[in-house]
């Protein structure tokens, strides 16, 4: 699920409603790049509901994911799946800390290998996080139209951060800077 719909990037771009085959691409485009950017931005936890899967190195008797999650779908140790009932996947997933079971050392300890596969992410998106996903593709669209095809992205096709406005940092930062003060 993306944070924006074809019909969301041609209303922001004020695009009309026929378009050319050229600019549905260009449009289909934005709406995969408004999501690595604005999750690179928020982080997977705030975008809408994914699966994502960690791998690492099991030292510890807990396993701290980059993200929180929802619910984690399988955790492998050295190539053995793991019976759920090997961890705790509840108490602290609001933080992305996967425990072992009763608080012990999980069956990761020690393991040259752990592969972690959880569902992150929210069923409704925040506001301020889909209002940014509207201002950046708007922004995209005009710089495509006045720069050519794919000026705010890389020639690999990935998504320029210095393609992305401040009015859209802003919009995602926990405290806005506000004009004439500090």
């Amino acid at each position: 699920m993306s944070l924006l719909t074809a019909a969301d990037v041609k209303r922001a771009a004020g695009a009309g409603a026929v378009v050319t085959a050229d600019e549905d691409i260009t449009i289909g485009e934005i709406i995969d790049a408004v999501d690595v950017v604005i999750a690179r931005l928020v982080g997977p936890g705030a975008m809408p509901t994914t699966v994502q899967t960690w791998t690492g190195r099991g030292r510890y008797g807990a396993i701290v994911l980059p993200w929180a999650y929802a619910s984690v779908s399988s955790v492998t140790v050295d190539g053995v799946v793991q019976a759920a009932a090997a961890y705790d996947d509840e108490t602290r997933a609001h933080m992305g800390i996967l425990d072992g079971a009763s608080g012990g050392q999980g069956p990761w300890a020690g393991a040259t290998k752990v592969v972690v596969v959880a569902t992150v992410g929210r069923a409704s998106i925040a506001a301020d996080i889909k209002r940014a996903a509207w201002v950046l593709a708007r922004h995209w669209w005009q710089l495509d139209r006045q720069g050519g095809r794919g000026a705010w992205a890389d020639e690999n096709g990935q998504p320029l951060d210095s393609a992305v406005p401040k009015s859209v940092r802003d919009l995602l930062a926990s405290s806005p800077n506000l004009a004439g003060v500090g």
